[in-house]
């Protein structure tokens, strides 16, 4: 899933949080907490837009809000926000975790994991070591996809749509003039053939693009008297603004090409090798050395090369016949409509929900985005969206389209945003971390494909090639930006992990992994968060284990650090014993 927009680096993450109960502290700290939110999500209109309907219920004054995409880098931004996050630890240091009742001590943990890790990341020696255009999830990416889906409710909606797409030249010139500093300074990092590829097949386009269409007929869905008028407005914003963007990106990127850019990992830059470790951890969601989080991923593939090598001893004909599984599914609803009836027995109930789904449009698809969902307004009502990418025209009945649709919709983004808004605090429906996000949302591919009731041995042995192979992405992606690798040091460790792959591709995924660093972890390294986790309360319960209590134990904070889930996961243990 992607989470549209991205705000620029992390430094400019916001946190989101909310207090309940009132014990000694309590009140005063659920006062902070509300404050720190109106400050925070309640001045940027985009966060606002995509959570609320009607941002006045939570406090949040419209009238304060500058219609804009997101925070410029500068050096006062940058500035700004460093000595904002410094007084917001200083008053949150007041509090005594002791003195908060039980769900105001995890809000506590969340806003103190969220608050350290931006503190971390936005230390002046990290300040040129974020990517902005990253090849497959840079900036250039989110903002088409942003303007695609977005959700227009009234009148008022279409004028500030008009308005941010005026914005995006601004934006992207800031965005670039930080881009030129990292150039001058030497951490340029960045596949520039790439990025201006995908910009270029945007300009090409101009008035006839597929964004601007999309736009249109989202006005058109209101049914305004003076809808031309405001299509008319909106087209030329675009014309001259979201177009020259990216001829301004296309054109300074290829300028760049004079300087020296780093196409390695992140250790031939200055910090670069300290920085990749705080943004795993800030990314994941986890308090791990890097020695540790390797050990644990050579430790699962480890054992899902047993479980495979088990699989095969009994049955040697099922790695053949895992190559041809196909479902018996001929549209994406078909497949929601079933996976909505086949949770019910593993995953607590949350109504029925609608929503709409269909692909990306081809223009702007990206290759390293399968899909996403849209991040829903809490108190919308509004069908939930989900988008596929079918680019590359994939077989509606593969495995893999399967995956896809049950990753970004039931069980996975789709229902666990429906569990968190029906089910959890407010906190917990702003506060999102993406290796638990994603970690959830990838080990719910492998839980739904035991509901095609298709081959045991050779969907177990698909499920163990997959988890395997992500354990080996992982581990590339130490490699290149922790270790150092080449690309033939790339081939080499494939090789000797018995996978096959020709130059070309390896070439291609070196590319991919050195141009977007960290970008698979929330995903694969969420995911064996969550089967070790789940390893460890069936082999404590033995047959009082249950996947419908489990589940629930894991989802019930809502998208949250590790640690917090552990917690919970423990907890569940200690009730069913």
């Amino acid at each position: 899933m992607r989470r549209i927009l991205m705000m620029f680096l992390s430094l400019f993450l916001i946190i989101s949080l909310i207090g309940c109960q009132k014990e000694d502290q309590g009140e005063e700290f659920e006062k902070f907490i509300n404050n720190y939110i109106i400050d925070n999500i309640g001045s940027d209109y985009t966060s606002i837009h995509t959570y609320f309907e009607n941002p006045e219920d939570y406090g949040i004054d419209m009238k304060n809000v500058e219609v804009k995409l997101g925070t410029r880098a500068t050096d006062e931004s940058f500035k700004e926000q460093k000595d904002k996050l410094n007084k917001t630890k200083k008053e949150f240091d007041k509090f005594d975790k002791d003195k908060l009742d039980k769900q105001q001590q995890i809000i506590y943990e969340i806003f103190k994991n969220e608050l350290n890790d931006n503190i971390t990341l936005s230390q002046d020696k990290y300040k040129y070591l974020g990517t902005v255009f990253e090849s497959d999830y840079g900036v250039q990416v989110d903002i088409p996809m942003l303007f695609t889906d977005w959700e227009l409710r009234n009148e008022q909606d279409v004028k500030d749509l008009i308005l941010l797409v005026k914005d995006v030249l601004p934006y992207i010139d800031s965005l670039l003039d930080y881009t030129k500093e990292q150039a001058e300074k030497g951490y340029l990092m960045v596949d520039i053939d790439s990025v201006v590829d995908y910009c270029d097949k945007l300009i090409k386009s101009k008035e006839n693009n597929s964004t601007l269409s999309a736009m249109k007929e989202n006005i058109d869905a209101l049914k305004l008297k003076n809808a031309n008028e405001y299509k008319k407005q909106l087209e030329e914003a675009f014309v001259s603004s979201f177009i020259p963007a990216y001829s301004h990106i296309s054109k300074e990127l290829k300028k760049l090409k004079s300087y020296k850019n780093n196409t390695k990992g992140l250790k031939y830059l200055d910090g670069g090798k300290e920085y990749y470790e705080d943004l795993v951890q800030s990314k994941v969601g986890v308090d791990s050395s890097m020695s540790d989080i390797k050990k644990d991923i050579e430790e699962r593939a480890y054992k899902t090369l047993k479980d495979m090598q088990e699989i095969y001893t009994k049955d040697s004909n099922a790695f053949q016949r895992a190559t041809h599984l196909k479902t018996k599914y001929n549209s994406y609803e078909d497949m929601l409509k079933d996976l909505g009836k086949f949770i019910q027995k593993d995953f607590p109930d949350v109504g029925d929900i609608k929503y709409n789904i269909k692909n990306i449009n081809p223009e702007i698809a990206s290759n390293g985005i399968g899909a996403y969902f849209m991040v829903p307004a809490i108190d919308g009502k509004t069908p939930k969206k989900i988008r596929v990418n079918n680019t590359k025209n994939n077989d509606i009945k593969s495995i893999d389209t399967f995956k896809k649709i049950a990753h970004e919709g039931l069980p996975g983004h789709m229902y666990l945003h429906a569990y968190t808004y029906l089910n959890c605090p407010l906190y917990s429906k702003l506060s999102s971390v993406s290796g638990f996000q994603e970690g959830y949302a990838t080990y719910v591919e492998l839980v739904a494909l035991d509901y095609l009731n298709l081959d045991k041995n050779a969907v177990e042995l698909l499920k163990c090639n997959e988890i395997y192979t992500e354990c080996m992405i992982i581990l590339a992606d130490i490699g290149i930006h922790y270790e150092g690798w080449s690309l033939s040091d790339l081939k080499n460790f494939f090789v000797s992990r018995g996978l096959s792959i020709n130059d070309e591709n390896c070439k291609k995924q070196y590319e991919q992994l050195q141009g977007n660093p960290v970008a698979f972890f929330p995903y694969y390294l969420g995911l064996i968060e969550i089967l070790d986790l789940k390893d460890e309360a069936q082999e404590e319960l033995g047959n009082r284990f249950e996947s419908k209590d489990f589940h629930e134990a894991l989802i019930k904070n809502g998208p949250t650090y590790f640690s917090v889930v552990e917690e919970s996961i423990e907890e569940y243990i200690d009730n069913k014993n």
